[in-house]
């Protein structure tokens, strides 16, 4: 072995982190979120909805009177059939 000092050994290179990198693509900034529009409501939609299913059940109250009473009620009129 011979006597000669060691050279002085280079400091440890730290481990590169990933913020280090330079991204290879870099995406455009977000514009910021336009605000969400006004929900409409149903209202209407419901008030027609309501209307029609009150309507079907008189027509069909009025369909079930007329088939039990209708000889009685015409009868009761004086209307011969």
């Amino acid at each position: 072995m011979s006597d000669e000092p060691l050279p002085p050994m280079p400091p440890a290179e730290e481990e590169p982190t990933l913020q280090s990198y330079t991204p290879a693509y870099t995406p455009e900034p977000v514009p910021p979120a336009a605000p969400p529009e006004k929900k409409k409501t149903n209202t209407w939609l419901i008030v027609i909805i309501v209307v029609l299913v009150v309507l079907c059940c008189c027509c069909l109250l009025s369909g079930i009177l007329a088939w039990n009473f209708g000889d009685v009620l015409l009868g009761g009129m004086g209307i011969n059939y």
